[in-house]
């Protein structure tokens, strides 16, 4: 795993949590909707053009800028200014998910400008984890994670639990190893989650579902697969790749061909802006 946990925040519980519980009041973005099932939205707290329903990620030549939700969060915003490499980040945002999944997939595909990625946990439950690759691992609140999202990889609140995390995308610099968090101590070893191989019956389950799958429930039966990931020993791109499967069994060559172009579009090539309708 090349995600890794370069230090850690120590919160003021009373200011967090008292901004937490405005994140409500904004109007969430629903951008990259087609990776997720279930509730995840964003908030944008800054970016190149300053307006708040601008969250696609990609380069620009101008100075960052605050949305009006980023001018609101002041404790959010300080914790930024003072922790991080402020003059390289070029995004901020919140991510909130609610009982919720996000698809495996890669970042940063469809942008030629270098970012690296850093993600703080500022609400959450052991019900909450993350994957790259084939590792499972939980965020403990406070830790800030260097993410490799270039690899393929996945998020989840299971349960009925909730998350909030911070996610700073930095301009990443050719040669440059220059540390974006400014005090790096409190690094500690990642809370690696432990999963069960797929049993015989599980597989067998599986390979069914191809009686029942249509465009009516094939994204259930991907937060399905999504969720049995972070349970089940099974690789981020072996999610999609049991969706195709799943796909053939059912003998609907048009639903193969949705389960081929998501796993595609997922994965990478993707141009910017580029968005997957299921309907097609």
């Amino acid at each position: 795993m090349e995600s890794r946990i370069i230090g850690k925040l120590d919160f003021d519980a009373g200011r967090l949590t008292r901004e937490l519980a405005r994140v409500s009041e904004w109007p969430l973005s629903d951008a990259y909707e087609e990776y997720t099932v279930g509730y995840w939205r964003s908030l944008v707290l800054s970016n190149g053009t300053g307006e708040q329903g601008d969250g696609t990620i990609r380069g620009y030549p101008t100075e960052r800028r605050l949305t009006p939700a980023g001018r609101s969060f002041a404790y959010i915003e300080e914790l930024v200014r003072s922790h991080f490499d402020y003059a390289r980040l070029k995004w901020s945002r919140l991510f909130v998910v609610r009982d919720g999944v996000l698809v495996p997939h890669r970042d940063y595909v469809e942008v030629a400008e270098p970012f690296i990625r850093l993600n703080i946990a500022l609400k959450t439950t052991p019900d909450c984890l993350h994957s790259e690759d084939g590792t499972v691992f939980h965020m403990r609140p406070g830790e800030v994670w260097q993410l490799a999202v270039r690899n393929a990889h996945a998020g989840s609140a299971l349960n009925g639990s909730e998350r909030i995390s911070l996610c700073l995308d930095f301009a990443a610099q050719d040669g440059d190893d220059a540390p974006l968090m400014r005090k790096r101590a409190g690094a500690s070893q990642p809370e690696i989650v432990g999963r069960l191989p797929l049993s015989n019956s599980q597989l067998n389950t599986l390979n069914q579902l191809g009686g029942i799958i249509n465009r009516d429930n094939i994204r259930d039966v991907i937060a399905l697969l999504a969720k049995l990931h972070f349970r089940s020993e099974m690789t981020a791109t072996e999610v999609l790749d049991w969706l195709i499967r799943i796909c053939r069994n059912s003998g609907d060559e048009d639903l193969v061909d949705v389960a081929e172009r998501y796993r595609r579009h997922c994965l990478g090539p993707r141009l910017l802006f580029d968005q997957f309708d299921f309907c097609k």
